[in-house]
């Protein structure tokens, strides 16, 4: 029960200011640095745990499962759909209030 309280708080709070800020880029933009920041977390992850190039080894073939493939796609899908439905509620400035502002 406390778990929905703490989401939906964070999601409230966060969410638009979060969804307002990634509308001002493309979505492939989004995407790709989404993909390949989850890529390279994990890498930086095991490099943490062993030496650099068991980690280097271990992230080149993670890249080529089923696994490793799709979710950081999923991931990066998700980022966009974010963005995009920010989009939706940024407010656009038309040019009469550029005239009617000091």
């Amino acid at each position: 029960m406390f778990d929905g309280f703490l989401s939906g708080m964070f999601g409230g709070l966060f969410g638009p200011a979060i969804a307002q800020y990634l509308s001002r880029f493309k979505y492939w933009i989004v995407f790709l640095t989404t993909t390949l920041t989850v890529h390279g977390g994990t890498f930086i992850l095991d490099w943490l745990n062993t030496n650099f190039l068991d980690a280097l080894k271990r992230s080149v073939c993670f890249v080529f499962t089923t696994v490793g493939f799709f979710a950081p796609m999923g991931i990066g899908l998700l980022a966009v759909f974010v963005a995009f439905v920010g989009s939706l509620n940024t407010a656009k400035k038309s040019n009469e209030d550029d005239k009617n502002s000091w």
